[in-house]
């Protein structure tokens, strides 16, 4: 597993801890799983927007599948 480091303020960092707390969790799973998160809304978004493409030009055929 890799390494990334990030600065924060002293006030997040106190709030990071506190949460990670209440979750029962390390900071470090924390914010693993915080970027999990935007990761997989990462992928979602690429799928939105490749199947936008794929879609692009088909509005008449689309709106006929609705009517339908």
């Amino acid at each position: 597993m890799n390494a990334i480091t990030v600065k924060v303020s002293p006030d997040v960092e106190e709030k990071l801890k506190a949460i990670a707390i209440l979750k029962g969790v390390d900071v470090s799973v924390l914010l693993e799983e915080a970027t999990s998160h935007m990761a997989a809304e990462y992928d979602a978004y690429l799928l939105f927007r490749e199947m936008q493409e794929k879609g692009r030009g088909l509005r008449e055929e689309a709106l006929a599948l609705l009517r339908t």
